[in-house]
């Protein structure tokens, strides 16, 4: 099985394109079949993880700008 957790969103979602090609194609024996359907279930876990840990980002992005101010920074360091 590939170990997929160093790639990037691009690159797991370019691999998973090409596994599913190969696997539409229809030539792939049984088993070759079974270890491209892992494959694919890797990547598309990567995906996941990936898109999550942005949009998490974002969430911390969106609320540092929305929320805090000025007098909310001196009001915590003052405690």
């Amino acid at each position: 099985m590939t170990d997929c957790n160093g790639m990037s969103f691009e690159q797991a979602m370019e691999s998973l394109q090409t596994v599913l090609e190969e696997m539409e194609r229809g030539s792939l024996t049984l088993e070759q079949s079974i270890a491209a359907y892992e494959k694919a279930v890797q990547l598309i876990k990567r995906c996941r993880q990936l898109l999550e840990d942005g949009q998490r980002r974002i969430e911390v992005l969106r609320a540092d700008a929305e929320g805090v101010t000025a007098e909310q920074i001196r009001d915590e360091f003052a405690q």
